[in-house]
């Protein structure tokens, strides 16, 4: 619920993918971002440059929002892909994402001493 407040800036390589999120505001927030609004099958429907104590209005297509760094080189138009992350390496999210297709297998447990 916290999103990009509290943190000073984004790497350009940097971007946090909020899934069913049509509209989002920089309330809080101290830097400037582009704000990607996506539609179902992540293409960029729009992209506004959004300052902090904004609110960005909802985009009636849009169902998912990518909040990058000012400088990010995305536009209308431009698709995104969903990478999958092997089972088999660390995940370091805080939170699953909805609609992930991420799945983590359950760590190995050990039989106990009798």
């Amino acid at each position: 619920m916290r999103g990009l407040r509290g943190i000073q800036g984004l790497a350009r390589n940097v971007a946090l993918f909020i899934p069913g999120c049509r509209s989002v505001h920089t309330f809080g927030m101290r830097f400037v971002i582009r704000v990607a609004f996506l539609d179902p099958d992540l293409r960029v429907l729009a992209v506004k440059r959004l300052p902090p104590r904004r609110l960005a209005l909802p985009r009636s297509r849009a169902r998912h929002v990518l909040e990058c760094a000012d400088g990010a080189d995305i536009q209308p138009g431009d698709q995104l892909y969903e990478i999958q992350v092997p089972p088999t390496l660390p995940v370091t999210t805080h939170a699953p994402f909805r609609n992930s297709t991420t799945l983590v297998p359950p760590e190995p447990q050990s039989p106990p001493h009798q």
